[in-house]
């Protein structure tokens, strides 16, 4: 016998309630009055045979006077008690819990926790004890090998036939002799594995180290399943084999998979309504502010009084209310065929510097409203690129307006033109708000400017970088955005191929200024 003082992580506690419970219903069912009739002391011995734990009851000499059915299973018919805590007991008169020890049987050991109570006469002196049992090898053998409790695990010395086989084992097989010494495991492997496991379980023994092997496991209804079968050594010259069901993981895997796919999809569909929703409700307003200022000015050309000039006022307000809303309808359409992947380009060899230069003009009215100076440096290139006129026209007054609606007051809107080999860069950047870390990889999806309601700054869908980003890809270039964070402004990078070699040169020339 040898005796260890660490007890059970987590479920010790249990352990030794349920043997305490255990010994006290024992020591009422013995301690009856002998008045009692022979039929209820009868009941009661019947009682104490019937209990699931080992249970034996022992005189003041450590003589076995009663031992139960679950006790002679375990420990046979001639093992005892190690006596050295009986006399503890018998000469302190106190309860005692071992929270772990080994019984060396005569197949194999048995890993038990135990509780001994002492037994009193009328006068108060010690006249025996009561033992109560429970096996708790499973227990310790999943701690020390760190496996799960479901693991069909067993195990034995190096030079010798398994004797132990845990609960797990028991229940998959159907063998009822965990402790069997003689038990051939190999009997549940399949015929064709078995080869492979015995040759893993001498690499582990021969080179102290785990190895492990894929093998079929026979169940109790004579099917076979898939376990990855681990053979390690262990101290104290022992081995231990642990078999994980494989098709159990992986059905598990697969459906921790499934769930999470079905919570990522919830979760999606959840964000697509609510976008869907913070969508509608931006288009209403979009569409509700220029409709509401034509019909305040309209109202105003019906007044047959309004002189000449505010009838003028009235009617260019309109106008422009008109133009913002055919903008809005055109991102709306555009941004349709982009998610439908219809959006065409029709590329044909397209002077660049014209271009451009309508496309600075168009904003430069709302540059000069905010006293904000346009700069179009880096020398007139001469090479013509391959796009489209009005889908780069379009490009370029996205990133030229976007640049004077965010630029602050008085601020710059700088436009760099560069060679680049066989491609033409076009930088447009602007010293305003700028874009926060967050938000940078996402200044190109559609209606990110909706996803972020508190910075929609001037309005709008947040359409037009998308369309724009989408255009560049159809003219087989590229578009990039940069910004060194709030409050430092943000740089828009246009890259188009050139069209043709033989005409391309490049003139130095002064950085102009509108």
């Amino acid at each position: 016998m040898i005796e260890h003082d660490v007890g059970i992580d987590g479920p010790a506690a249990l352990v030794e309630r349920r043997l305490e419970i255990t010994c006290a219903l024992v020591h009422a069912l013995i301690a009856r009055p002998a008045s009692e009739q022979p039929a209820e002391r009868a009941e009661a011995l019947a009682l104490f045979e019937q209990l699931t734990l080992p249970a034996a009851v022992f005189d003041a000499k450590h003589e076995p006077r009663l031992t139960n059915e679950a006790w002679r299973a375990l420990l046979g018919g001639g093992a005892s008690f190690p006596r050295t805590h009986l006399d503890a007991v018998i000469r302190t008169g106190a309860t005692i819990h071992l929270a772990e020890l080994e019984l060396e049987l005569e197949s194999c050991v048995a890993r038990c926790a135990a509780t001994v109570r002492p037994i009193f006469d009328g006068a108060g002196a010690t006249t025996g004890s009561i033992v109560v049992c429970t096996v708790i090898a499973d227990a310790l053998v999943s701690r020390e090998l760190a496996v799960s409790a479901d693991a069909l695990v067993w195990g034995g010395p190096v030079y010798g036939d398994p004797d132990y086989f845990n609960s797990a084992w028991g229940a998959y097989t159907c063998d009822a002799r965990r402790f069997a010494r003689l038990y051939a495991w190999k009997d549940a492997i399949h015929p064709d594995d078995r080869a492979s496991c015995v040759q893993a379980f001498d690499e582990a023994s021969g080179r102290g180290r785990a190895a492990e092997v894929e093998a079929r496991v026979r169940r109790a209804d004579g099917e076979y399943r898939w376990h990855r079968i681990r053979f390690v050594m262990a101290p104290g010259s022992r081995w231990y084999a642990v078999a994980t069901n494989i098709e159990q993981a992986r059905a598990e895997a697969d459906r921790a998979e499934l769930l999470a796919r079905e919570h990522t999809a919830r979760a999606e569909s959840e964000q697509v309504h609510h976008l869907q929703e913070q969508f509608l409700a931006a288009v209403s307003h979009e569409l509700r502010a220029p409709l509401a200022t034509m019909l305040r000015w309209e109202a105003v050309l019906r007044d047959e009084t309004a002189d000449v000039a505010v009838r003028a006022q009235a009617l260019a307000a309109i106008h422009e209310s008109a133009l913002s809303q055919a903008r809005l309808v055109d991102e709306l359409l555009d941004a349709s065929r982009v998610l439908g992947g219809k959006l065409d380009v029709d590329l044909r060899p397209l002077d660049l510097e014209g271009v451009l230069r309508e496309a600075l003009e168009a904003v430069a009215p709302a540059a000069r409203v905010k006293q904000i100076v346009l700069d179009r440096r880096g020398a007139r290139v001469l090479a013509d690129v391959q796009a489209d006129a009005a889908r780069l026209r379009q490009v370029l007054h996205t990133l030229l307006a976007n640049a004077v609606k965010f630029a602050e007051p008085g601020g710059n809107v700088t436009v760099t033109i560069a060679r680049q080999e066989r491609s033409i860069s076009i930088e447009v950047a602007d010293s305003g708000c700028g874009i926060a870390p967050d938000r940078l990889p996402r200044v190109f999806e559609p209606f990110s400017q909706i996803h972020h309601a508190s910075g929609r700054e001037g309005g709008g869908l947040g359409l037009g970088l998308a369309i724009a980003k989408q255009i560049a890809v159809l003219h087989q270039g590229d578009l990039t955005a940069a910004s060194g964070g709030p409050g430092r402004g943000a740089t828009f990078t246009l890259r188009l191929p050139i069209a043709d070699e033989r005409r391309a040169r490049s003139a130095s020339s002064n950085g102009m200024r509108r």
